[in-house]
This record gives C-alpha cells, sequence and structure tokens, in this order.
C-alpha cells in the first residue's frame, strides 16, 4: 500500500512539474512567471521611495537604498535581510530567493 502512495505521489509530481513548465512555456518562459510573481511580492510600495531618480544602479547599492532586481525588475529596498549575489563585478541584490536561484543558475544573462 505505502509503495502505491510513493508512485502516485511521484507521478503527481512530475505532472505538476510538465505543467508549471507547459504554463510557463505558454506565457513566454519562465522569465514572465517571475516578474507577474515578483510585481505582486517583492515590489517596494513604501511612500519613501519617490521614483527613479531614488535608484541606485548595481552593482553599488547599499543598505537602505532603492534598486532594481536583476531578474525580475521589480523596485527593493535593500536591508540587512536583502538576498544577494557577488561576483567579480560586484555584489548585486535580488527581491527573492527564487531570483536568487535563477540568478546563482545563469549568471550570465542577469548580470
Amino acid at each position: 500500500m505505502k509503495r502505491k502512495i510513493i508512485i502516485i505521489s511521484g507521478i503527481s509530481l512530475l505532472l505538476f512539474i510538465a505543467y508549471f513548465f507547459w504554463q510557463a512555456n505558454r506565457a513566454g518562459g519562465i522569465d514572465e512567471i517571475v516578474k507577474s510573481v515578483c510585481a505582486e511580492n517583492c515590489h517596494y510600495y513604501g511612500t519613501d521611495y519617490s521614483g527613479e531618480k531614488d535608484l541606485t544602479m548595481q552593482p553599488g547599492a547599499q543598505i537602505g537604498n532603492f534598486t532594481l532586481c536583476p531578474v525580475s525588475k521589480v523596485v527593493i529596498k535593500v536591508n540587512e535581510a536583502s538576498l544577494f549575489i557577488e561576483n567579480k563585478k560586484g555584489k548585486y541584490y535580488v527581491c527573492c530567493n527564487i531570483c536568487w536561484q535563477l540568478a546563482e543558475n545563469n549568471p550570465e544573462k542577469y548580470f
């Protein structure tokens, strides 16, 4: 009985993954899905951000600066808990773990 449950769970997981990639392909790729999700969940909407003139280009952003996530292109406010990737060009802040993983796996695309 346990073996059947494990097999069914594995098949369900494979179907979910296949469906996710099918949807990603229909939507224009994973980047478009990430941009959409991050626009809703990661974008900074604080009243202390007053537009593009407040943005600091990356690399070069520091704690307290506003910058754009190099993956999703949403505005983030850098703080002590912000995720980042360091490479030979410098330190790049990202908005979330998904963007961190995408950038870590494909740095030449995002930096």
